[in-house]
């Protein structure tokens, strides 16, 4: 055995199962209100971790990482470490 570890994915139960998925998440205005919930409590939650990155760009050309001034090159070098 050479240490590589396979996995089998059956992609039709795959797609239905992210349908259903969808579909009871978005079928009525309650289901879509609690996901709206869930996924902005994950968003803060990552956040307040520094799992989450910004990045603005203004009319001016500034451009912000996180709040602090920083250039294209800047961004490449930040991005280039992930």
């Amino acid at each position: 055995m050479d240490g590589k570890i396979g996995l089998l994915v059956n992609a039709v139960a795959l797609y239905w199962g992210v349908r259903r998925l969808v579909f009871d998440h978005t079928s009525n205005r309650r289901a879509v209100s609690s996901l709206d919930r869930m996924i902005g409590d994950n968003w803060k939650r990552r956040k307040a971790a520094g799992l989450v990155d910004t990045i603005q760009a203004h009319e001016s050309g500034e451009l912000l990482f996180n709040g602090k001034a920083t250039t294209v090159a800047g961004l490449k070098r930040r991005l280039g470490k992930r």
